[in-house]
């Protein structure tokens, strides 16, 4: 009987320790799996804002000078314009505004990565113009499943 009942407790601890070790694990590749999402997200993140920053500043600058902010394109008119229907018709900042894609890896599955386009003022980098400006601010945003938090990125270019 006393046997039976020492079996029974080994038993008891046993299996607790082993809970704690698996929920142990299960936290760590959580973890892990997380700080993946943000450093692929990064790049992601990354990737966009670099092909953005060889464009012209404004679909009036492509292929001139603008010398006054009134000859840029109007903040309710920031987004592609006609005829520049995928990604790889755009030719300045702008053209960028509402923009997402999907990034898909083998690991961690499709990364939604999205980016907003609005005019700043130069010495107020966080608030979004209702005026043209030489300068614009690019905020990008990528989203994932496994991922806590999403990750937020941003550049200001001038003209």
């Amino acid at each position: 009987m006393q046997q039976s009942f020492l079996a029974l407790v080994a038993l008891a601890i046993l299996t607790t320790l082993s809970l704690n070790f698996n929920s142990t694990t299960l936290n760590q590749t959580t973890a892990s799996m997380n700080t993946e999402g943000i450093i692929t997200a990064t790049g992601a993140g990354q990737s966009l804002i670099e092909e953005v920053k060889v464009k012209a500043y404004d679909e009036a600058t492509v292929s001139a000078h603008c010398s006054t902010t009134a000859g840029l394109t109007n903040p309710a008119s920031l987004g592609p314009d006609a005829g520049e229907t995928n990604v790889n018709l755009f030719d300045d900042v702008d053209d960028f505004d509402n923009y997402s894609t999907t990034v898909a890896t083998s690991r961690l599955g499709n990364f939604n990565v999205r980016s907003k386009v609005y005019y700043i003022d130069y010495n107020y980098p966080d608030v979004e113009l209702s005026a043209q400006s030489f300068t614009k601010r690019v905020d990008v945003t990528v989203t994932n499943q496994y991922m806590t938090d999403t990750v937020n990125l941003f550049i200001i270019i001038g003209y």
